[in-house]
């Protein structure tokens, strides 16, 4: 309990109790006090929390701590009295690059803000002697809500006195060892960054494909739900984007996994869906156009300064004003709510809607590998001269492959699904970016429409430059893209995906229905 550790009481006890419970040929001498308040700050998906760091703000100052080594844990002063909202807030280039490499584009948010109260003591023995340095620490939520005071204890023994600090407090009361203060204080408040991480799905062999198909639409469904109140209080655009990417994969198995469910409750789902995605698609779109203003401004530094240019992104910015306050609108509706309550239902009363049940091995491989010998078709059609559509459809097949990889990779080797993942990857990488680049020359082509229209020769300049450079970069990835399908499609990598997906096994299995009977 002791050398240098922390403890946590099992019950909370004031400093008259601490004193009172010690052995009495030892005093407990308190020395100094101090009160702050501390913010504890992540995203919202816990990006530093899974890194190994915890960061707090307090007295003006960020507060670094890296469980992995504590040696590595440093502060920075802030100018301002409020905790940063992003990496590119920070002033100290060393902080910003770190934090940008953990959170991108994430937003900093305030996790939970304490009220702390410590008392420094130094516990003497009989000779007045100083065996013992220490600090009681009781910790108090700004929002009653979160939670009851708690109380801990930092006690370091010196050098030599360790044995008899142990006999000295042998009847404080009961207390458990704490690694790590920040992870204790989250533990203990709930706060529990995990549960909103990209889903990892765990099936075994001799699971009924029903069962997985309720899991991958179950959890999905449910980080959907926790994305809406970001998305209303618009503190970070990526709550909208972890809410489209689960909208998306519940989406893709409905449309993947057929027949499991019965058609008309599929068709009902699919339709809810592609109606939110009608608000949401938009909301999404200006996001990631936003998001290149920087990117623009570096590909273009003559002319980025002029006030034409700029008109661009303020016309951006009222765009999306408008379609974040129809999002919102949506999911405070009746509407919205009606819709949800019809999901809720349906994962209520599931075992009704299942149409058929099968083995979900045999089931897996098969639809893993039909959809890789689609990928494998539909990109050795694409050649120099085809059109920017033939690899639009090529990026959604692959992503339908790779939906299903993850939906499916705990029932394979985890070496081998983690190379025809990663495989998969590099093609998907180059294809998105691809895309994108499409988009963007498309938007900023309608800019140039109204440019001509309006007979702005500066702003038209600016433009066509502008796209032509996105035009370069868009070739450049088309030319990457041979070499990368080359390699995808390698008889190596096919070989890979054959012995996986293509030796099915017979499986016995109960279904989800009579596992409820």
């Amino acid at each position: 309990m002791v050398n240098g550790k922390l403890i946590s009481f099992k019950e909370n006890i004031s400093e008259n109790q601490l004193t009172k419970l010690l052995k009495n040929t030892h005093n407990l001498k308190w020395t100094t006090t101090e009160t702050e308040n501390v913010s504890m700050l992540d995203s919202f998906d816990g990006r530093l929390f899974n890194a190994g760091y915890s960061l707090k703000y307090a007295n003006e100052t960020l507060i670094f701590r890296n469980k992995k080594n504590p040696q590595k844990d440093f502060s920075v002063p802030l100018t301002h009295k409020k905790p940063p909202l992003f990496s590119k807030d920070i002033k100290d280039e060393n902080t910003k690059i770190l934090l940008h490499q953990i959170l991108d584009v994430r937003a900093l948010i305030t996790r939970l803000t304490l009220s702390l109260k410590t008392k420094f003591f130094n516990i003497v023995n009989s000779d007045n002697k100083i065996i013992a340095r220490g600090r009681l620490v009781t910790c108090k939520p700004s929002e009653p809500e979160k939670g009851p005071e708690k109380v801990f204890c930092f006690i370091n023994p010196l050098r030599g006195y360790n044995t008899e600090l142990v006999a000295a407090i042998k009847n404080w009361p009961a207390s458990s060892r704490v690694s790590n203060f920040d992870r204790a204080i989250l533990k203990i408040y709930d706060i529990n960054f995990e549960s909103y991480a990209k889903p990892v799905f765990s099936f075994n062999k001799d699971m009924s494909l029903s069962e997985a198909f309720f899991s991958i639409l179950k959890v999905s469904f449910e980080i959907m739900r926790k994305n809406e109140n970001g998305i209303i209080d618009d503190t970070d655009i990526e709550f909208l984007h972890d809410y489209r990417v689960s909208a998306r994969r519940i989406r893709s198995a409905l449309g993947l996994i057929k027949n499991v469910i019965k058609p008309e409750m599929s068709a009902t789902l699919i339709n809810d869906l592609r109606q939110i995605g009608t608000v949401s698609g938009p909301l999404r779109d200006l996001d990631v156009y936003l998001l290149r203003e920087t990117e623009y401004k570096e590909l273009v530094p003559e002319s980025w300064s002029s006030r034409e240019i700029h008109t661009i992104f303020v016309t951006l910015k009222n765009r999306r004003r408008r379609a974040l306050k129809n999002m919102v609108t949506l999911l405070k509706s009746e509407e919205y709510k009606k819709t949800m309550s019809r999901w809720d239902a349906f994962f209520e009363d599931y075992n009704k809607h299942v149409k058929k049940d099968r083995p979900l091995f045999n089931s897996a491989s098969a639809l893993i590998m039909k959809r890789y010998k689609r990928v494998l078709n539909d990109g050795s059609l694409l050649t120099k001269q085809s059109p920017d559509d033939g690899f639009h459809e090529l990026r959604i097949t692959c992503k339908k492959l790779r939906y299903l990889l993850e939906f499916f990779s705990s029932l394979y080797p985890a070496e081998k699904i983690g190379l025809a993942i990663k495989q998969l990857k590099k093609l998907q990488d180059n294809l998105g970016d691809f895309n994108d680049l499409s988009v963007q020359i498309d938007s900023l082509e309608q800019f140039l429409m109204a440019a001509r229209k309006k007979n702005n020769t500066i702003l038209i300049q600016d433009i066509s430059g502008l796209i032509a450079v996105l035009n370069f970069k868009k070739q450049r990835l088309r030319d990457e893209f041979y070499s990368l399908f080359k390699k995808f499609s390698s008889p190596e990598n096919q070989q890979l995906f054959k012995e996986m997906f293509a030796n099915k096994r017979r499986i016995n299995f109960t279904t989800q229905m009579e596992k409820s009977k």
